[in-house]
């Protein structure tokens, strides 16, 4: 017993150390931490606060506070605590990734100009990446060109005064990269999944690559129109098994409060017979839910947000119904068919919930979007982005793929002066709070699934 106090209490002196706080601080700083993984957020933010008055610029505390700010969606807050630490640590390329994405959600062009200034000494693919949120929030239209050099000049530095920055020579070494199994920094990651517009002028010459096999329920085969009170739209959502068995019960049972629409599972499955198996059985367990499975295959796990777009029109077409994709991750009470109903009175194509942000992965919560069947914009959109969305997974797309596809799908057309109209969904909901409210022994569950083989890549 001795020996294990003594442990301890050299760990704990080890950690004072290691933090730079007294020890009545680091008490503070576990009681933050803890709230925090208990998703106690405002609890923790007050302590945080608190410590960041009485130690200033301590990177820990500063860090830990702006991860809580980013969870309450308080971008400017989080960019002042990243901006207090970044004078002492200039050279940590992921703290300036941090302080410049805050930076560009929040809109502040004053601080990315300050960081694209700093990074210009030296670390040229991070100064890319800054000039690419700079230009982006500018509404320059070559923004793509300055992430995409961030690419190159990670990847193959010797290239940085080469003429080409082609789509295919980022291909080449993101490949090169994945092959050999060398792990990118986030920001070099995020940067990869943005290319220019032509390249999608490409995609849509050639016919459209073919999918692995799905395997339907009986209930996909059975058009929802003719299915008596059951109402549009299908509700889509696509995910792993881990997140299927955390949270298809409470999804369907929060949207079963306000509407009948059918839930439709799609799943990508490692254990296809084992998943066939949970999903009749959550079908007995609710009405009016459908599913299909497909396999794993070797994809990884930024293939499951891809996964719902790629089904989409298939789907439309079994059981002629406009769909709305959503995350399986939210809290969704409210009535659907309203969503509908605004699309046909305003004349709109499809729906898709606008944050607001200038960021590429931040202009559209792609994750909850309306598409009417027999449309000829949506049809264009769906396929626009299901192209972009598998190229890039076959080329070194990381984590964030659907966002950026969402927003280049939608910038492309119009650029290429296509005809269509945009509901903005975020009248309808509000995405943080659909998050928020969800159970937090739900999302102590995500947690475990999504982070017990790592974080997404």
């Amino acid at each position: 017993m001795q020996q294990k106090s003594n442990s301890l209490l050299t760990k704990f002196a080890t950690a004072k150390d290691k933090l730079e706080l007294p020890y009545t601080g680091l008490i503070l700083y576990y009681a933050m931490a803890y709230s925090m993984r208990y998703r106690f957020v405002r609890f923790a933010t007050t302590i945080g606060e608190f410590l960041q008055r009485r130690f200033g610029a301590n990177y820990a505390v500063n860090s830990s506070l702006a991860f809580i700010y980013r969870q309450s969606n308080n971008f400017a807050a989080e960019c002042k605590c990243w901006m207090r630490i970044v004078p002492a640590d200039c050279r940590d390329v992921d703290l300036l990734f941090r302080a410049s994405e805050s930076a560009a959600f929040s809109g502040d062009v004053e601080t990315l100009t300050k960081l694209r200034d700093i990074t210009a000494r030296d670390g040229a693919p991070i100064h890319f990446h800054i000039k690419g949120l700079l230009a982006f929030l500018k509404g320059d239209a070559n923004y793509a060109v300055h992430f995409q050099e961030v690419v190159r000049s990670f990847l193959d530095p010797e290239s940085i005064d080469s003429p080409d920055a082609s789509a295919k020579s980022v291909s080449i070494l993101l490949q090169k990269a994945h092959a050999s199994g060398r792990t990118l920094p986030e920001f070099v990651r995020a940067a990869a999944n943005i290319r220019e517009l032509s390249v999608i002028d490409g995609l849509l010459k050639v016919d459209g690559p073919s999918r692995p096999p799905t395997v339907l329920s009986d209930a996909a085969d059975r058009p929802a129109a003719t299915d008596s009170g059951l109402t549009n739209p299908i509700v889509l959502i696509s995910c792993s098994t881990g997140y299927l068995r955390v949270f298809a019960d409470y999804y369907v049972s929060t949207v079963r409060s306000r509407n009948r629409n059918i839930v439709h599972f799609h799943v990508i499955a490692d254990d296809m017979a084992a998943t066939r198996i949970y999903l009749e059985a959550l079908k007995n367990r609710h009405a009016n839910v459908g599913y299909s499975i497909e396999p794993l295959a070797g994809n990884s796990q930024t293939y499951f947000t891809l996964a719902r777009f790629l089904i989409c029109r298939e789907l439309m077409k079994h059981y002629n119904s406009d769909v709305l994709i959503s995350d399986i991750d939210l809290c969704v009470d409210f009535d659907l068919g309203a969503i509908g109903r605004e699309l046909q009175t305003k004349g709109c194509d499809f729906g898709l919930f606008d944050l607001g942000y200038r960021v590429p992965w931040g202009r559209f919560a792609i994750g909850f979007s309306y598409f009417r069947a027999a449309n000829n914009a949506s049809e264009v959109y769906l396929d626009v982005l299901s192209r972009y969305l598998i190229w890039l997974h076959s080329n070194g797309g990381f984590f964030s793929m659907d966002m950026v596809g969402g927003m280049m799908a939608h910038e492309y057309m119009l650029a290429r002066g296509h005809d269509f109209k945009v509901l903005d969904l975020s009248a309808f909901a509000d995405v943080m709070q659909m998050h928020t409210r969800i159970p937090k022994k739900l999302l102590m569950g995500k947690i475990d699934v999504k982070f017990g083989s790592g974080a997404p890549q």
